[in-house]
C-alpha cells in the first residue's frame, strides 16, 4: 500500500520520502536526492515524524505542512535545482514553527466551523 492509499496519520518515513520524491519530480522535473545520504535523512525524518518505536517531534500534519512549505518556497537554480528535507530540517527550523502555527490555525478554524454547525436551533425557535 502506498502513501496515496493511506491516511496521513498512518504514513511512515518511507511514505514521507515517497511523497517528497513524487512532489519533487512533479514540481522540478528531477529525481529527489537526500541532503547527505539516504540513511542520514531517514534518521532525521524518523526523529521528526516518529517511528514504530518512538514518537516524533511533531505531528504528521505538521511534518507534511513543513515539507509542503519547503517545496513551495524553493526557487530552483543551476546550483540548487532541487530541495531536500534534511537541509531544511537542519538549517530552516523557523519553517517548522510556521508549519506548526498553520496547522494550529487550521484546527481552530475547523473547530469554529464545527461549533457553528452544531447550533441548537430548538432554543432559537423559542426566541422567535
Amino acid at each position: 500500500m502506498t502513501y496515496k492509499e493511506k491516511k496521513l496519520e498512518d504514513w511512515n518515513v518511507t511514505d514521507f520520502h515517497n511523497y517528497m520524491g513524487d512532489k519533487h519530480k512533479e514540481m522540478f522535473g528531477i529525481a529527489y536526492q537526500p541532503y547527505i545520504n539516504w540513511g542520514a535523512e531517514k534518521g532525521q525524518l524518523g526523529t521528526f515524524v516518529g517511528t514504530a518505536r518512538k514518537k516524533g517531534e511533531v505531528s504528521k500534519e505538521v511534518a507534511k505542512r513543513f515539507i509542503d512549505i519547503i517545496f513551495e518556497e524553493h526557487k530552483p537554480t543551476p546550483r540548487y535545482p532541487g530541495v531536500s528535507f534534511g537541509s531544511n530540517y537542519s538549517h530552516r527550523t523557523y519553517l517548522i514553527q510556521r508549519a506548526e502555527m498553520e496547522v494550529f490555525q487550521e484546527k481552530k478554524k475547523a473547530e469554529k466551523r464545527e461549533e457553528t454547525n452544531n447550533v441548537d436551533y430548538s432554543s432559537l425557535s423559542n426566541l422567535l
